[in-house]
């Protein structure tokens, strides 16, 4: 049963709260407004808000009871805002705060549907009975030593509104003169139109400035002026008014004529003068003249037009070079491939069989070992072991510079004894993935492919730290893919943008994109702290059913 009862004195409680959000572009008001607050425990602040349009956004999602609205605020201003919140929460009780307190100011809050009105200087006395008196829907208004706290909403009101209508006759007479002073002294024409487009009068620069009088002008149409030798100008000026006369702005570049009927152009707008019921009496059209305008416009339009073709015949050409340095790249690559080929031959068939032969020689003298004395003897044991560790030596030179196995058995089995070697060599343990069917490639392809195996095997050896690599070769229809991946501590953060962009600082890695590209490929460089992974594809090229996947040549 107590629990029941301190239940229901809960919901009492928080039911009787007065919910009120803080609206101020300063958080020292805030925190004072805060702990006013504070004071009494019927009120809780549900949410503050730094400007205007931050109010009105938590106004809708809070919905609270009272709604505490600085007025100078940045994006939206408190009577703007507090319009907002009204439009949707007509229900809230929204109460100024301002450091304002004339008549003119207080109209205008309760105008836009405040209830209440606290200058700041009495927030410490009134704020308290203010929220209080506003969550109840009565208006309230406290201001300092020149108003009294209990000043009457309607009376400030019928007192603004009395001194609105209090202009004498003299201060009218010299405002008219104002404006009267002002349209003849603008240095932009200026012309006021009827609805219909009759001038009912123009400025001296419209006069002035085309060589007409005021009689020529006025009490004609507008396009019957400064258009009447322009036909095409006519009809748009016609269409023109016509949507001034509905209410909308037309800004247009136009065509006129001056007296003499000489051509310019101009920079022409037509607004609409409403009533505050928007019913349109009049229509002001301004101009400016911009006829040297367009010729300076005109003339670095032809500057740019030059200059645009001028760079372009320099992009085409460097377009050619670079075209010339890359079919010069690809014939370099490919003479480097054939040195490559030609150099493994001759260490096979000259500087290998040479030794092959001498390694004979040796098998025959070892047979007379036992003639010769023990000096002589182990000398010739360590020649023949000399003569193996050299024969190994030019072999695996062989090998690298051009792999036999590319040429006779295909990709496969060539990155597979590729990587046998190398794991003996460098100690890195490699895995290699790539499909028992996987086939025979093009041979340009193959070579292209082992290459860049080759060099980033190279790259993890020397730069990455890694004691393992990943390769990965799949192929599809008309691609090919060759993923090479390590655990090292990647490329330094200042080198990967460098990667990103293109623009390869390594010799390595710029020839295997070079290669790539001529390929018709594409090189990606992907690396972190855990490593680095470098992705090529290729697309496989149609071969001809008379045309083998790749040559069958070796170098036996």
């Amino acid at each position: 049963m107590l629990l029941n009862e301190e239940t229901t004195s809960e919901s009492q409680r928080r039911f009787s709260l007065i919910r009120v959000l803080l609206v101020d572009d300063h958080e020292v008001v805030r925190r004072g407004v805060r702990s006013l607050l504070a004071a009494r425990t019927d009120f809780e602040v549900c949410g503050e808000a730094v400007d205007g349009q931050d109010g009105v956004e938590k106004a809708k999602l809070l919905k609270p009871d009272v709604v505490v609205m600085d007025v100078s605020m940045p994006r939206l201003n408190g009577f703007d805002a507090t319009r907002s919140i009204l439009n949707v929460l007509p229900d809230i009780g929204v109460l100024i705060l301002s450091q304002h307190e004339s008549p003119e100011i207080i109209k205008q809050a309760f105008l836009v549907g405040a209830r209440g009105y606290v200058v700041k200087s009495s927030i410490a006395d009134q704020l308290e009975s203010a929220v209080e008196a506003v969550s109840r829907g009565n208006e309230f208004v406290a201001c300092a030593s020149n108003f009294a706290s209990d000043v009457d909403p309607r009376e400030v009101l019928q007192h603004s509104a009395a001194l609105e209508h209090n202009l004498t006759e003299k201060e009218l007479w010299q405002n008219q003169e104002l404006l009267r002073a002002a349209f003849a002294q603008t240095h932009s024409f200026l012309a006021m139109l009827s609805i219909d487009g009759t001038i009912l009068e123009a400025n001296r620069s419209a006069l002035e400035g085309t060589g007409f009088s005021r009689g020529e002008v006025v009490g004609r149409k507008l396009w019957e002026v400064w258009w009447r030798s322009l036909p095409e100008e006519q009809a748009i000026a016609k269409t023109s008014v016509e949507s001034a006369a509905r209410g909308l702005a037309v800004r247009e570049e136009c065509q006129y004529t001056l007296r003499d009927g000489t051509i310019r152009f101009a920079d022409r707008t037509l607004n609409p003068v409403q009533t505050e019921r928007g019913e349109v009496v009049m229509i002001v059209a301004s101009g400016l003249d911009i006829t040297e305008h367009r010729q300076l416009r005109s003339m670095l339009e032809d500057r740019v037009r030059v200059r645009t073709g001028e760079l372009e015949v320099k992009n085409q050409e460097l377009v050619r070079q670079a075209d010339v340095v890359r079919e010069l790249s690809a014939r370099l690559l490919q003479i480097q491939d054939e040195e490559r080929r030609r150099i493994a031959r001759e260490l096979h068939d000259s500087v290998g069989q040479m030794l092959a032969a001498v390694n004979m020689n040796l098998a025959l003298a070892n047979e007379e070992a036992q003639a010769l004395s023990p000096t002589a003897a182990k000398a010739l044991t360590e020649t023949g072991n000399l003569l193996d560790q050299i024969s190994s030596e030019i072999r695996t030179i062989s090998h690298l510079l051009h792999p036999p196995l590319l040429d006779e058995v295909g990709l496969q089995s060539a990155l597979e004894w590729y990587i046998e070697g190398f794991s003996d060599r460098s100690k890195i343990d490699v895995a290699l993935e790539l499909p028992d069917d996987f086939g025979r490639l093009p041979r340009n392809l193959e070579i292209t492919l082992f290459r860049v195996v080759q060099e980033c095997l190279t790259n993890i050896h020397r730069h990455s730290g890694s004691s393992t690599a990943a390769i990965r070769v799949a192929r599809s229809q008309n691609e090919v893919r060759l993923e090479v991946r390590d655990a090292g501590k990647g490329i330094p953060a200042e080198m990967q943008t460098t990667v990103a962009s293109g623009q390869l600082s390594g010799v390595g890695l710029r020839g295997m994109r070079e290669r790539l590209h001529q390929m018709g490929g594409q090189l990606e460089v992907q690396s972190n702290g855990s490593g680095t992974q470098v992705v090529a594809t290729l697309p496989i090229e149609i071969i001809s059913a008379k045309q083998p996947a790749a040559s069958a040549q070796g170098t036996a």
